[in-house]
């Protein structure tokens, strides 16, 4: 991470490795408003999300075709979640 002094803003220049050493430009504002507003919009749903994961660790020690798939349910739907709450949200 790089930070640049841009007139009187700090703006945090992203080396991203993956997109061919490409600079991705944010506000330190901008960067730590996506983490405010995912855990505002995660929030009501994190005590299901608790229950949820234990869920998912309680069935990896019942070893069955029905517990696989119930896991790999759960992690799917806690994707499904996180995801729309993050791109719905930005």
């Amino acid at each position: 991470m790089i930070w640049l002094n841009v007139g009187d803003r700090n703006v945090v220049m992203l080396r991203c490795c993956c997109m061919g050493g490409h600079t991705m430009p944010f506000t330190q504002e901008q960067f730590f408003q996506v983490f405010a507003t995912y855990n505002a919009a995660i929030h009501p749903s994190l005590r299901a999300a608790f229950v949820l994961g234990f869920t998912a660790l309680g069935l990896l020690f019942w070893r069955s075709r029905i517990s696989t798939i119930q896991i790999m349910a759960i992690l799917a739907l806690m994707w499904l979640v996180n995801g729309v709450a993050i791109i719905g949200h930005a």
